[in-house]
């Protein structure tokens, strides 16, 4: 079955999608925590361009040109999710510039060894191309990255469980709905664990979350 059609048809909609609420987000940028979900999802669309790109293209340099550029993009998303979650709750007195920018550093050193693992061979190994899909190994340093930056999403649905506890019904229905852009997309890594998807369905994974995260988010604002 070629399931190409389905892939790039939803890939090009996550794209679409999370644009449109970047540009939402940004256009009412004075709301509570819409200044920081424009850059969430101006990595998300990012994220789905670059998958996009990714995918349409043959040559395996190419192909790695593309998968950092949108796991930088995924990567970034990161720390942009925590300030949003911190502003969104009334924490905004914590984003101190003392406090983003070794963050936003972590993070800019994180993507910098993605770009030149071509150097240093600390991120991946045992490079492929199966289905038209780049394939590769982690490395103990790659996974450890990774690692942290889900405890960075989960400290900051910390932040967003206290908020709840003390909040009343309405601002409740916003944080699950900011709790679900979290969950959902976990919960179809798992899926997808479980269950394996042919390499090249698999490949709509940045897709779906992408737009579950965007719609979930846009609900909570």
């Amino acid at each position: 079955m070629n399931y190409a059609p389905t892939t790039y048809a939803a890939m090009i909609i996550s794209a679409a999608l999370t644009l449109l609420i970047g540009i939402y987000a940004y256009v009412n940028r004075r709301e509570r925590g819409a200044r920081h979900l424009s850059l969430v999802m101006c990595m998300a669309s990012l994220n789905a361009f670059g998958s996009i790109f990714e995918t349409v293209t043959q040559d395996v340099n190419q192909k790695l040109f593309w998968f950092n550029f949108h796991e930088t993009a995924h990567i970034f998303a990161i720390p942009f999710f925590l300030f949003f979650i911190l502003e969104y709750v009334g924490l905004d007195h914590k984003l101190r510039r003392s406090v983003v920018l070794p963050i936003l550093l972590y993070f800019a050193l994180w993507s910098a060894m993605l770009w030149t693992d071509s150097y240093h061979h600390l991120m991946r190994y045992n490079f492929a191309v199966q289905d038209g899909v780049l394939m590769f190994s982690s490395t103990g340093l790659s996974i450890s990255l990774n690692i942290i930056g889900f405890m960075a999403v989960f400290a900051a649905l910390y932040y967003l469980a206290l908020y709840v506890g003390k909040a009343g019904p309405l601002a409740r229905k916003q944080a699950l709905w900011v709790g679900l852009s979290v969950v959902l997309p976990i919960l179809w890594t798992i899926f997808g664990i479980v269950n394996p998807l042919p390499p090249l369905l698999w490949s709509v994974y940045n897709s779906i979350t992408n737009v579950m995260i965007g719609l979930c988010m846009f609900m909570a604002i």
